[in-house]
């Protein structure tokens, strides 16, 4: 199984529920989970999907994974 970074589960929960994705609502996810956060990571990232059109992304992600295999 690969993982998968927390700091985007955390990114995709906070979308899902309708929230901002800022550096403290990245680590107050984070911290729920019982993991011990990077600031300036969490920063780097809520600055990075600013204005990410996530409707567009999950779409794409979604028919990558149903495409079949040659």
């Amino acid at each position: 199984m690969t993982k998968v970074d927390p700091y985007l589960h955390a990114v995709l929960l906070l979308h899902g529920a309708g929230k901002e994705v800022t550096k403290d609502s990245l680590i107050s996810v984070l911290k729920s989970a019982g993991i011990e956060a990077d600031e300036a990571k969490a920063k780097v990232l809520s600055e990075a999907v600013k204005g990410a059109n996530f409707e567009d992304l999950l779409k794409n992600a979604t028919a990558v994974v149903a495409a079949p295999v040659a």
